[in-house]
């Protein structure tokens, strides 16, 4: 079926009746991966791709948005010191992405409160704890069903999903994700200056470069996109051609 959106009058769960019918080997299943730094871009590429081929998403950065927001409430610290008890509380999450990108905890909309600057940064803390990462493993291999999968993150080519074929690593220079970030931020009336979040954004980066699990890093055979003066449509168009080389698979 070479245009999915077809069935979307005449059978519009067509997808997901065929999908129940169908079982495959997740090793298959075709895996996209678009890692980057914070403010990078690569939410809105991975929901856009995810969207023009008719696959699942993956936001990892939420599952440690959520994990970190979670351990908050239980009033546990977010270093060494707090690892088990955030790792246990990290296999007992009761998670759903909605379709209209809505997140849910234990029932709850928090969308909004893993959105922060704060969850950002706390997200960064609770993400070096080896054991809290490999407690999440399990969880984002689970997202990989059919038809496929857009997964973005940090460590989504290099570590959760090494075998896919095709892994994009998207960054821009730390001035433009700076910028980026300043207009997203006061569009919703949020007071932060454009010198301290550069800084934030550069201690994240160096955080999550050199920590001893899974540091942000390009896969070896990534395809390396820098988006400083690339458009959204323009990165989307590029990396759906880099997609079609690859098939089938």
């Amino acid at each position: 079926i070479e245009d999915p959106k077809c069935v979307a009058k005449t059978f519009p769960d067509y997808f997901e009746a065929l999908f129940s019918l169908v079982q495959a080997d997740p090793a298959r299943i075709p895996v996209l991966c678009v890692d980057g730094p914070t403010a990078s871009g690569k939410g809105t590429l991975a929901a856009q791709l995810a969207s023009q081929l008719g696959y699942h998403l993956l936001d990892s950065g939420a599952l440690y948005r959520i994990t970190a927001l979670a351990a908050g409430r239980a009033q546990l610290p977010l270093d060494a010191t707090g690892e088990p008890a955030i790792a246990g509380l990290a296999q007992g999450l009761q998670l759903e992405f909605t379709a209209d990108h809505r997140v849910l905890l234990a029932g709850e909309d928090v969308s909004d409160a893993i959105r922060t600057e704060e969850a950002g940064m706390n997200a960064s803390k609770v993400s070096v704890l080896p054991r809290v990462r490999a407690a999440l493993v399990d969880l984002q291999h689970g997202f990989r069903r059919l038809p496929g999968l857009v997964a973005d993150g940090r460590d989504m080519g290099t570590v959760i999903f090494p075998e896919a074929p095709l892994k994009v690593f998207l960054t821009a220079s730390a001035e433009q994700r700076a910028q980026r970030r300043f207009k997203q931020l006061i569009s919703k009336d949020k007071s932060i200056t454009l010198d301290s979040l550069r800084a934030d954004l550069e201690a994240r980066d160096a955080r999550d470069s050199s920590r001893s699990v899974a540091p942000l890093k390009p896969a070896a055979d990534a395809r390396l996109l820098d988006n400083s003066n690339v458009s959204v449509e323009e990165s989307v168009k590029l990396v759906l051609g880099w997609w079609q080389g690859k098939q089938p698979f």
